[in-house]
């Protein structure tokens, strides 16, 4: 296909939505219940210079060239980031509102800046690129890594212990 249907086909059913503010505790979403609140983690993307910096008035250029009107517009499209500079989340529509909300409510918990954190991503980064790798290995007919939920499953928890190792390591 060529590469404007190719960018439509992956955007097509990409959006957020916002979550129940209640699931069920057991992990059913069949079960009827729901008795837990709804938390999930986000973040925030910030800028910050240094007091003894020797190049202060470079880095404020930095600053206000990276939060422009243009640069956040191109990163909200880009990126599909929730921008908060209110001109542009204006123009962008409710995604911004949706988040402040839902922060406001409690339901989103802002990741927590310490190193513990990073040992998260890695992990999950490695299994995500090799799950998606294997739409490339069906189509050059190698072996699938992932044909089932049980083997995803087996690479889930195996990321699980992976983090949870990192993480106990560096707390000792």
């Amino acid at each position: 296909m060529s590469e404007e249907e190719a960018d439509k086909k992956a955007t097509e059913n990409l959006g957020m939505v916002e979550l129940p503010g209640k699931m069920p505790s057991d992990g059913d979403l069949e079960s009827g219940t729901a008795d837990t609140d709804t938390i999930v983690m986000g973040g925030v993307n910030g800028y910050g210079i240094s007091a003894y910096t020797e190049h202060r008035d470079a880095c404020i250029e930095f600053v206000n060239f990276a939060t422009s009107y243009e640069m956040i517009t191109k990163r909200a499209q880009i990126l599909g980031i929730a921008p908060t500079r209110g001109d542009v989340a204006d123009e962008i529509g409710g995604v911004t509102g949706m988040i402040f909300e839902s922060l406001n409510e409690g339901h989103i918990y802002l990741m927590p800046s310490v190193k513990a954190v990073d040992q998260i991503w890695d992990p999950m980064q490695t299994l995500l690129s090799d799950v998606a790798k294997d739409a490339f290995r069906q189509s050059k007919g190698e072996t699938v890594k992932y044909e089932d939920t049980s083997a995803i499953q087996d690479a889930l928890d195996k990321a699980d212990q992976s983090i949870y190792d990192a993480i106990y390591t560096l707390a000792n």
